[in-house]
């Protein structure tokens, strides 16, 4: 983990067991998100008992990144690459030019999962005969939900505020965004990230 990373844990108040426990985005149902400093999307997330789970940030390394406006990098393709907290690659993002470029979704077999496209109301997800199966939106600025399009359940949420108590003696913040699975499947789960690239990309980080 990014040394930054532990500035949002209460490290002194974790056992060292669940310091070292594996963990992953996919074997979650509840995230809490850290922004990392960082010249487009880095994300941390990390358990509700305070043990990071894993990343989601951009695969390029270019110094130059640091001096570009973001404006002009999110114009520009690019790769996510989301890891679990042993750094092994879980999923990966591809995003294709402009801010609302469609982004393909791949396991780490390089299996296409789907295409997320942006809308004007909702954002979907196709699969591989064109077939919108997952649908998005977002809610205002701190929440938006992901379901499945052909029954309209909701299975991925996304959240801002204050975040539930027995969380306090894992997090200094109080207010770190909250991801949540309701019955997802993992590879619902790498799909609701795609939302999280397309939705948090452009946000202040």
């Amino acid at each position: 983990m990014n040394k930054l990373g532990m500035l949002y844990l209460r490290r002194g108040e974790l056992r060292e067991s669940e310091e070292q426990r594996e963990a992953s985005p996919l074997g979650e149902t509840q995230l809490f998100i850290a922004f990392l400093p960082s010249p487009t999307l880095h994300l941390l997330f990390f358990t509700y008992d305070g043990v990071y789970a894993g990343s989601l940030k951009d695969k390029r390394r270019n110094i130059g990144m640091w001096v570009m406006p973001t404006s002009l990098l999110l114009l520009l393709p690019r790769r996510y690459m989301l890891t679990d907290n042993e750094g092994r690659k879980i999923a990966e993002y591809k995003v294709g030019h402009g801010m609302n470029g469609s982004i393909s979704i791949l396991d780490v077999n390089k299996r296409e999962i789907g295409v997320y496209k942006q809308g004007i109301k909702t954002s979907g997800v196709t699969n591989e005969y064109g077939i919108r199966q997952y649908e998005g939106k977002m809610e205002h600025a701190a929440a938006f939900m992901v379901t499945q399009a052909n029954n309209n359940r909701p299975f991925a949420e996304y959240t801002s505020g204050w975040m539930p108590s027995y969380t306090s003696g894992s997090f200094l913040d109080a207010n770190m965004p909250v991801l949540t699975f309701n019955e997802a499947t993992e590879d619902e789960k790498r799909i609701a990230f795609s939302y999280c690239v397309d939705y948090l990309q452009g946000q202040n980080h």
